[in-house]
């Protein structure tokens, strides 16, 4: 295909990118996800489905939780097309360069990480372009995950920014299977019972829950305990 199948939407990135983005969490989430959504729009073209996962699908979801200049998609190709090959093409004519595992213009960086996926995904119409994006207690259970297994403290502290975010419109029943297949129930509940608090967490606090989730591995489990939570975006 020629680049004029894209040229609108290579116009689209040229006014949304030239211009500063917004400063506030919210304005900034709604201006990197539009910029995603002309990005998917143009693998669809293409007759591929581009996903948003990792750090964009949690600003998208819990704006101020993260802040990222980097998109990562999952890119799925359709039968007989050669995923690598037609990216470089989709990437090429909307004005992007290769740079390393990346593909960049005007500060912004793309990744395509993956060229399957098995998660949930949600569509969002915004500006007249479909983005879809990996539901919130996907991209949740990965920071939990992460938190526990690599000790990432950060990590908790985003995933308590994403518990208050999402509340009680969390799909709690599919998140505790994901977590119970990667053995963190345990580290969701403490960082549910320090988000419940309500305060300020410190470096300290997450690496005290760390040691304790460790200390208590092994051990019966606890009964559950319902932490009502209510939505604070």
């Amino acid at each position: 295909m020629s680049a004029s199948d894209l040229a609108d939407l290579r116009r689209a990135l040229d006014d949304l990118l030239s211009q500063p983005g917004p400063d506030d969490p919210i304005g900034r989430a709604k201006h990197r996800a539009l910029t995603a959504a002309i990005i998917c729009e143009a693998f669809g073209r293409r007759d591929m489905e581009a996903t948003l996962v990792g750090g964009g699908a949690i600003e998208f979801h819990a704006p101020g939780a993260y802040a990222t200049d980097d998109l990562d998609l999952i890119v799925v190709g359709g039968p007989g097309v050669s995923t690598r090959q037609a990216a470089a093409g989709v990437f090429g004519d909307l004005g992007f360069t290769r740079r390393g595992r990346h593909w960049e213009r005007d500060g912004l960086f793309v990744e395509l990480p993956g060229q399957s996926l098995d998660d949930p995904v949600d569509e969002h119409v915004l500006g007249g372009y479909v983005l879809r994006v990996v539901k919130p207690e996907v991209v949740l259970a990965d920071r939990i995950v992460g938190f526990k297994h690599w000790r990432y403290t950060a990590y908790g502290l985003q995933a308590i920014s994403m518990l208050a975010a999402f509340g009680d419109a969390l799909d709690e029943a599919w998140l505790l299977k994901r977590l119970k297949r990667e053995d963190a129930v345990d580290a969701y509940r403490a960082l549910s019972e320090v988000e419940a608090a309500g305060r300020r967490v410190t470096e300290a606090e997450l690496r005290a829950v760390l040691e304790r989730v460790e200390t208590n591995a092994g051990r019966p489990p606890e009964p559950k305990r319902t932490v009502g939570r209510k939505k604070r975006r």
